[in-house]
């Protein structure tokens, strides 16, 4: 399920896509339905300005515009193209066959089942990471299961390995420990993990009404944390 205009749940049903993330959806059902049954007002697919909230002069403000992609890297001539996560889990790209997951420093599950996920579906899939470990956020069970399914798959994997760049030879890693690069040849496409705060709205904000930001708007995280700090955000005020 992904998300559509004027519906609940952004980023996170978006993470639903991943066939091991389905449960993610019911995260949204229920908070939909806690909303609805406390009788919150709900205004969707209305964009929101410094302005409009001066407007509306509420009490206390809670920031949640959630994450934005990061900027991705500039292809070369007859080189890879890069795309966004998001944008593979809803169908809005399509890859080559030969494909590079870039984790970047996101050691949780989502670049590893994404990875499987493009395996399963016939592509031959690399899996970049800088850290030691593919998971290492991981509990050590899940992440031995997660890691077994990866081998099986036939997902190549190299740790301390970052993304410098494309070029028309290929993509182009870095060593995250000793900056040394290389090229990774016959990729045809590179998949972007990395996500930036979204938080214009918060910092336009800034000294003028009571204000808190809560869950990807201070920095892109799991879906935990954004439940947690709309909690505190609902204590604060």
């Amino acid at each position: 399920m992904a998300p559509q205009p004027g519906e609940l749940g952004g980023q996170v049903l978006v993470a639903a896509r991943d066939p091991r993330g389905e449960r993610l959806a019911e995260v949204v059902r229920h908070l939909a339905g806690q909303v609805a049954k406390l009788g919150v007002e709900i205004r969707l697919s209305t964009e929101v300005s410094p302005a409009e909230v001066e407007r509306l002069a509420p009490d206390f403000v809670v920031v949640a515009t959630g994450g934005r992609p990061a900027p991705l890297p500039l292809p070369a001539e007859g080189g890879p193209a890069a795309v966004d996560a998001a944008a593979v889990l809803t169908g809005a790209a399509r890859l080559g066959r030969r494909v590079c997951v870039v984790a970047g420093f996101d050691g949780h599950r989502a670049p590893a089942t994404l990875a499987e996920m493009l395996a399963q579906a016939g592509h031959e899939v690399t899996l970049i990471s800088e850290r030691a470990l593919i998971g290492e956020s991981l509990d050590p069970g899940t992440n031995h299961l997660l890691l077994k399914r990866l081998f099986e798959s036939g997902v190549a994997m190299h740790t301390f390995t970052g993304l410098a760049g494309l070029s028309a030879a290929g993509v182009a890693l870095y060593n995250s420990l000793t900056r040394e690069e290389r090229i990774l040849e016959g990729v045809d496409s590179v998949v972007v993990m990395e996500r930036a705060a979204e938080d214009s709205l918060y910092l336009a904000l800034e000294g003028t009404r009571p204000a808190v930001a809560a869950g990807d708007c201070i920095a892109p995280r799991r879906v935990l944390h954004a439940v947690l700090e709309g909690s505190r955000a609902g204590l604060i005020a």
